[in-house]
């Protein structure tokens, strides 16, 4: 399964542009491998489609992430 950016959501059934793909992992019986985690070489931050738009559960896990270590 990718995991992509809100920037630019590709049509179901699609794979997104790979400027937009943070990640890949493995699913298996509907639970997350996360041994299996592969970040994606060629994600950018910023693209023609403007910069990194997040998740709410993504922005919220690394807004948690950051807190912890200030």
């Amino acid at each position: 399964m990718h995991i992509h950016d809100e920037r630019n959501i590709p049509p179901l059934n699609r794979i997104g542009d790979p400027d937009n793909i943070l990640a890949s992992v493995c699913v298996e019986d509907g639970k997350i491998l996360p041994e299996t985690y592969q970040a994606m070489p060629s994600y950018r931050l910023c693209t023609v489609r403007g910069v990194t738009q997040l998740t709410e559960g993504l922005a919220s896990k690394l807004q948690g992430l950051l807190e912890k270590h200030t």
